[in-house]
């Protein structure tokens, strides 16, 4: 019998997608890329050459999971926050010691004027928001947050935070995930947002935010680890 080759996965994926697609059109809203891809295997009964498909030809932001040498052995908490605030490299130790967990907040490398600096260069070389948007270095970076948000157990908003930072506490809840907002020393006199309440909880302090981190970890613990 021949050998499961790696690309039979994701086959197996577009398999499902595209009965979907056929049960009803009308319920299921796909992206272009994705429309093209499940139209070409439903005309296409070799599935050899499907399976010859280069995936990164396609586009696929975050496809593939990140590529670790190490072996998960803990859960997975990404911090969420914003590039500017100092206090996201603290916090994620703290995270570290107290919960027996990993956690991704090496996004804060890029350091604080990254945006800007992303900016400049776009404007300079005479591309517009759209454009930038579509350039090597924004997917490489939206790759990078993608893949490991898709990967994550939990995930952590500390405020103040922008709209992209919102935009990834809302993926990772859209897969019903746990997720936390750490509110920032300006929040009870800021604008209050009620949509706040899709977090599985908001907080005031780190204090109650490892509290009530903590069973959600554990199940992730067991269901992940132990199971």
């Amino acid at each position: 019998m021949a050998l499961m080759t790696i690309l039979e996965i994701p086959l197996h994926l577009f398999r499902l997608v595209a009965s979907w697609w056929n049960a009803d059109p009308e319920r299921y809203y796909l992206p272009d890329w994705m429309e093209g891809v499940v139209n070409n295997y439903n005309n296409n009964d070799d599935d050899e050459s499907l399976a010859e498909t280069n995936l990164c030809d396609l586009g696929i932001g975050g496809w593939s999971p990140p590529k670790t040498t190490t072996t998960r052995k803990r859960p997975l908490v990404y911090l969420i926050g914003s590039l500017r605030n100092g206090g996201v490299p603290g916090l994620a130790a703290e995270m570290r010691d107290a919960l027996d967990v990993d956690v991704f907040d090496d996004w804060h490398a890029s350091g604080p004027k990254a945006d800007d600096a992303w900016r400049t260069y776009e404007v300079a070389r005479g591309r517009g928001y759209v454009e930038a948007l579509d350039g090597p270095y924004a997917m490489s970076a939206y790759n990078l947050d993608h893949s490991w948000l898709s990967r994550c157990d939990a995930a952590v908003l500390i405020l103040p935070a922008g709209r992209s930072c919102h935009l990834e506490l809302g993926f990772v809840a859209g897969m019903h995930k746990p997720t936390f907002i750490l509110l920032g020393p300006q929040s009870e006199k800021e604008r209050w947002d009620i949509m706040y309440n899709f977090a599985t909880a908001v907080v005031r302090t780190e204090e109650e935010l490892f509290e009530r981190m903590e069973p959600w970890l554990e199940y992730a613990r067991w269901e992940t680890f132990e199971s």
